[in-house]
């Protein structure tokens, strides 16, 4: 499982790796589609893409998605 390299703390409150792992995924692609997409849609496509793929880099899926051209919401189809 992948965990942040340092503990992620928001508001006070240390994230669990998973929630960490959402974070991290939901801030990249957010930042590479020039917060063009709904923030929570992509935190919502990450929660479902964090049940097959938490083994992975949640930056460099990310990164893959959006190089790649996913719609949000849309499967992987990658081996994570």
């Amino acid at each position: 499982m992948w965990k942040p390299e340092r503990s992620i703390v928001i508001a006070g409150f240390t994230l669990d790796p998973d929630e960490a792992w959402v974070q991290r995924f939901s801030q990249e692609y957010s930042r590479l589609t020039q917060d063009k997409e709904d923030l929570e849609r992509i935190a919502d496509w990450a929660i479902e893409l964090y049940a097959s793929c938490a083994e992975n880099d949640p930056v460099e899926l990310s990164r893959e998605a959006f190089r790649r051209g996913v719609p949000i919401c849309t499967p992987l189809e990658t081996r994570c």
